[in-house]
């Protein structure tokens, strides 16, 4: 009788712990379900994210057709950003091209290249109107860059984004103005940018020889919303200073390719050397406009042209133009 009892309480003690380590087999297969679960469901939002399109690219849109030289045409994108920022337009530097847009009052205002130039944009679409001088045809890639308003937290990565199109300009017959390359800028803030146009104008010709001559035509603060130059010097660094200038060739025959050189009075002194420009014929001239920051107030603004002596000129005294900022 005690021997069957013991054997019973034997038997249940066993089944106890049978249940109780079933239990624990069970919790511990089911922490590695959930765990695996959650690893393997990292790994597919990561792989799908691989196959997903990238909510960082911005896709442009440009005209498929050949585009006029001076014809404006839209540049627009779509882009779902994760941040608040601005978007800027980025464009090769190509010799005799230029993109400007026409801001108030339909003042055309050059856009420099191999910098990004912020746009104020609505419903993401921008104008521009390219000039073209040297060739015939030219392909312009084109950038949109989305800039985030803040920088990132620690850690997190920074939501910069960028799309890519290309534009075919064309140059018709006596349609476009001849205008210098704009020059490649390394800051948005200090780098000049060369805006120009050609125009007959009465002078006096020497048969013969060339005659490059370049006088100021005014100098100021542009005014941020019209653009206009304001004749007043600087009052803060940043300022955007500009000077326009005139170059003609009073001689009589083309001086060949040439270029100018400028000495901006900046801080530190930036002197600034010009892409080679093209040929003035006999009475052409072409006006060019500097803009830069940081320019020190009083300061002395000089603009020479044909500073080598490259061109054989009838007259060299009047390559020079001085003005204070």
């Amino acid at each position: 009788m005690v021997n069957k009892s013991e054997a019973e309480k034997t038997g249940m003690l066993s089944n106890i712990l049978a249940v109780t380590g079933l239990v624990i087999l069970i919790a511990i297969i089911s922490w590695g379900v959930v765990r695996m679960g959650a690893l393997s469901g990292s790994w597919l939002l990561s792989f799908s994210s691989l196959l997903s399109p990238s909510s960082k690219s911005i896709r442009v849109t440009v005209p498929s057709n050949k585009i006029l030289s001076g014809e404006q045409f839209a540049v627009s994108w779509k882009h779902a950003p994760k941040a608040a920022g601005s978007y800027a337009l980025l464009y090769q530097c190509r010799e005799g091209f230029q993109f400007k847009t026409s801001m108030v009052d339909e003042v055309q205002t050059p856009i420099p290249c191999g910098v990004g130039y912020t746009m104020i944009s609505a419903n993401n679409t921008f104008n521009v109107i390219p000039i073209l001088a040297s060739t015939s045809s030219l392909d312009v890639p084109l950038s949109i860059i989305f800039i985030p308003s803040a920088p990132a937290a620690t850690g997190t990565p920074v939501s910069q984004a960028q799309g890519n199109a290309s534009v075919t300009i064309i140059n018709a017959a006596n349609t476009s103005p001849a205008i210098p390359a704009a020059a490649p800028a390394t800051t948005a803030e200090t780098s000049p940018v060369p805006d120009a146009k050609t125009a007959d104008v009465p002078s006096a010709r020497v048969p013969g020889l060339p005659d490059l001559s370049v006088r100021i035509l005014s100098e100021g603060v542009i005014e941020p919303v019209s653009g206009n130059i304001i004749a007043r010097s600087p009052t803060s660094p940043d300022d955007l200073v500009a000077v326009r200038f005139l170059i003609s060739n009073a001689g009589g025959s083309a001086t060949g390719p040439w270029y100018f050189t400028a000495q901006l009075p900046t801080s530190p002194a930036y002197p600034y050397a010009s892409p080679v420009q093209v040929p003035l014929a006999p009475g052409a001239s072409i006006e060019n406009m500097l803009r830069f920051k940081n320019a020190v107030p009083g300061g002395v603004f000089s603009v020479s042209v044909d500073p080598a002596n490259q061109v054989n000129e009838s007259n060299g005294g009047n390559n020079t133009a001085v003005t204070n900022i």
